[in-house]
């Protein structure tokens, strides 16, 4: 798997159930031996079980969200001890499990999986462009250009390949920070 938003997420992102600067959110470091992560299916904290739930951190601060990119404070979670951990799960935290909304899946970092070892873990988001998370297009202009290049919509279901369109122009795709940093103190 690749870093992603859930996809019941994102769908709370669309009706509005999740505001992410003013909502608290949380992160999770979630033991990949105890969670079978499904990204369409899994929708609550309450869907990754406790056990596997390692560490937890306080609400994010310093939040930003500019041109579609979140941002927070880099994050510490204290003394931690437990098993390997190989996610990173950031979400809505209500105050209860079963409806508190799942928001990202971060399993590529520098540093994951991290193994417990009862110090501090921090996790130093991305600086680059993507942060967090960043909300982009499926295809940049200039690639969509390339891809249908004097050729409209129209061409292409006319050449029967109109099942093109849906990686075209579907869902948005999410970047999500390439390398936050993980260190174990």
């Amino acid at each position: 798997m690749a870093n992603a938003l859930y996809g019941k997420g994102r769908q709370a992102f669309l009706e509005g159930s999740i505001a992410i600067l003013t909502d608290n959110i949380k992160v999770v470091l979630v033991d990949a031996g105890s969670y079978t992560l499904s990204i369409n299916v899994d929708q609550y904290l309450s869907d990754i079980p406790s056990g596997a739930r390692v560490a937890t951190s306080g609400n994010l601060g310093s939040k930003t969200s500019t041109l579609g990119v979140f941002n927070a404070a880099t994050v510490t979670f204290s003394a931690v001890s437990g098993n390997q951990c190989s996610y990173l799960v950031g979400y809505k935290d209500t105050g209860t499990a079963s409806t508190s909304p799942l928001i990202w899946n971060i399993d590529t970092a520098t540093g994951l999986p991290v193994t417990p070892n009862g110090g501090d873990i921090t996790v130093t988001w991305d600086t680059g462009g993507n942060k967090i998370f960043k909300l982009a297009e499926m295809l940049s202009e200039e690639d969509r250009a390339l891809l249908l290049g004097a050729h409209g919509v129209l061409d292409l279901i006319k050449a029967g390949l109109g099942w093109l369109l849906p990686a075209i122009f579907g869902e948005p795709r999410i970047i999500c920070g390439s390398a936050p940093l993980i260190v174990p103190a």
